[in-house]
């Protein structure tokens, strides 16, 4: 897709529906080799949506939204953004936007999207969890009520604070995310690197919210050369 960066695909899934979707940061050109998105040159801070209303054969795309671009998408910062299609054909979308001082890491803002005419036009909600610290990955799944939505994030309260997993649902777009730990050990140790490999969240058919994520393990404090060396995958409900 012209000008894409980090995209997650999505589809309508209901009966008969042309509609497919892209969710993107953009990459103004950089090719992740010899240049990266964000540095000189290469400026990043455009959220797209690609739409196609013809099973891919053709895309339209719209700027959703800017985001901060004093990151490089290498530092591993700015990442994925998640998207997904509910029941009726609304469009959501969540990203995790690094928020800094002079390229210092401060915080993040996590915000979610709705598109209500498939893609063309969207509707911010910002649902940044209170002390949301530094969050590097993060998903969101709607219900199958259609309306509920879950939202799941790893963070860390400090630059060199130890991450972990947390998650929560709102009754609706709008409708303020109640979030909780999901696990009380940590997923990685105090850095700044977390696998975000298998991270995701989603409803199942009796809307309880699940969580995978990759936790490490065979952790030794004070020893680096043992971090995330082995990992585990967990999973997790709402109960």
């Amino acid at each position: 897709m012209p000008d894409s960066g980090w995209c997650r695909p999505a589809a309508d899934h209901s009966n008969g529906s042309p509609y497919l979707y892209m969710f993107c940061t953009n990459d103004s050109g950089a090719d992740d080799n010899i240049n990266s998105e964000g540095t000189p040159g290469y400026t990043v801070g455009t959220l797209w949506s690609y739409v196609s209303a013809d099973n891919g054969a053709s895309w339209k795309r719209y700027k959703v939204d800017s985001y901060n671009s004093n990151f490089a998408s290498s530092s591993g910062d700015i990442t994925w953004p998640a998207v997904t299609v509910a029941k009726n054909g609304y469009v959501y979308a969540l990203f995790a936007n690094p928020v800094s001082v002079n390229q210092v890491k401060t915080g993040t803002t996590l915000n979610l999207y709705r598109s209500t005419d498939h893609g063309a036009h969207w509707t911010k909600q910002d649902v940044t969890p209170a002390n949301a610290g530094l969050i590097r990955y993060s998903w969101m799944s709607v219900a199958g009520d259609g309306h509920t939505i879950g939202v799941g994030y790893f963070t860390h309260q400090t630059v060199n604070g130890n991450w972990h997993v947390f998650a929560g649902t709102s009754s609706s777009f709008g409708t303020a995310v109640s979030y909780s730990l999901v696990d009380p050990v940590e997923v990685a140790p105090a850095g700044d690197f977390a696998f975000g490999d298998f991270f995701e969240v989603g409803f199942d058919n009796v809307g309880r919210l699940n969580v995978v994520y990759t936790r490490c393990t065979d952790l030794i404090p004070g020893d680096d050369t043992t971090d995330c060396l082995n990992s585990d995958i967990y999973f997790a409900r709402t109960v």
